[in-house]
Order: structure tokens, then C-alpha cells, then sequence
């Protein structure tokens, strides 16, 4: 599951909210791709067999799922230097409020494309989309735990993606 933006040390209120918003749409966006490839697609029919624009989704696949693993591994790296309770406003943070959901987001598409995913996206979109219900309901936690940073923070950094959907809380 991906540890909470923003917050060192932080856990998420309640086990079944934790399952919902974290925990099932992780699995849903990874499982996914390679769920359908297994068991729908076959590889005669999946586009691969020479199509130059299955090939080039791919590759597009490959590197959207790279730097997502980067941008995880920079935001672990700023968690686990952080001192726990605090609000983690630098490193990925100072720019996007929740990197490790649009990781996890970017991770499902990015395996999606590789794998020349079609019915799944779908869920993937769902899964995402819990996604996004996490980061407004975790928002409104940190706005609650940290009142004098948060806003400023929410103004500098987007919940998802830099400069987009500034203050949700």
C-alpha cells in the first residue's frame, strides 16, 4: 500500500477505509494488466504480432511505469528521512501533494500499455479513481493536523499533478 503523502509516520483511520482507498486500488491497478493479458488476450491477437503502433504504445508503456518507480522511490526516500508526524512538504512533495497515488496510478497505465491492456481499463479508471477519494479525504486530515501549513502547501503543490487542483481540502 502506499505510505500517506505528506506525512511521516502517518496511518490511515480505520482498517476497512485503509482497504478501500489504498490497499484495493494498489491491487487492481497492478494486477490488472497482467490479469487480462492472462487471461483474455491472446498473443496472436494482441496487437504485438508487428504492429508498429502496439509496439509504440509499449515502449510509451515503459517509460510511463520507469518514472513512476522513480517518483516512488523519491518520495520513500523523503519519507524515511523525514521525522515521523511531521508534514513532508520537500522533494516530490514541494511540487505534488500525494506522489505515490499518481505513481501507483501512472504504474497501472504504464503496465496497461505493455501488456496492450483493452477491457481493463475499466478498472484501472476505477481503481484510480479511489485513488483520488483517498487523497481528498487524506487532505482533509492533514488540513486538521497541520493548519498552518497545509494551506500554504495545497497553494505551491497540486494534489496529483504540479499546479493542477491546488486546495482540495
Amino acid at each position: 500500500a502506499a505510505p500517506a503523502a505528506g506525512a511521516a509516520g502517518h496511518e490511515p483511520s480505520g482498517v476497512a477505509e485503509r482497504l478501500l482507498l489504498n490497499l484495493l486500488p494498489t491491487g487492481l491497478l497492478v494486477m490488472t494488466p497482467a490479469l487480462e493479458y492472462a487471461l483474455v488476450t491472446d498473443l496472436a491477437d494482441s496487437g504485438f504480432s508487428g504492429s508498429p503502433g502496439m509496439i509504440v504504445l509499449a515502449i510509451l508503456g515503459v517509460a510511463i511505469h520507469l518514472a513512476a518507480t522513480i517518483l516512488a522511490g523519491s518520495a520513500i526516500r523523503e519519507l524515511a528521512a523525514s521525522s515521523p508526524g511531521s508534514l513532508v512538504i520537500s522533494g516530490p512533495y514541494a511540487r505534488i501533494r500525494h506522489p505515490m497515488a499518481l505513481a501507483h496510478i501512472l504504474q497501472g497505465a504504464g503496465g496497461g500499455l505493455i501488456l496492450g491492456m483493452r477491457l481493463g481499463w475499466v478498472a484501472w479508471a476505477a481503481a484510480a479513481l479511489l485513488f483520488v477519494i483517498a487523497c481528498y479525504r487524506e487532505d482533509c486530515e492533514l488540513a486538521g493536523r497541520f493548519p498552518g501549513a497545509h494551506a500554504p502547501w495545497c497553494r505551491v503543490a497540486g494534489a496529483l499533478l504540479p499546479g493542477i487542483f491546488g486546495r482540495t481540502a
